[in-house]
């Protein structure tokens, strides 16, 4: 089992600390996301890895994975954190 990363930002990966690109946490118009504002987000249209998520439950359960780590390309994943 890989070690747990320290707590990251709404923008990062809880996995591997990679830009998540979630549009759902993004600001939108200068303004904080709504509950009534509709959003289209990557992971709406992907399949998540069911480990994946188990783990970033057990990590940081209310923050987004990014694509790699959703999808189970975790050593994607990984060499994203190792990218300046």
């Amino acid at each position: 089992m890989l070690p747990t990363p320290p707590a990251s930002p709404a923008g990062r990966c809880p996995l591997c600390g990679a830009p998540n690109g979630c549009a759902m946490m993004a600001p939108r118009h200068g303004a904080a996301p709504a509950a009534s504002q509709p959003f289209d987000c990557w992971c709406l249209h992907t399949h998540i890895a069911p480990a994946a998520l188990a783990r970033a439950q057990q990590t940081q359960p209310q923050q987004c994975l990014c694509r790699a780590c959703a999808t189970g390309h975790q050593s994607q994943a990984i060499s994203h954190k190792e990218t300046p």
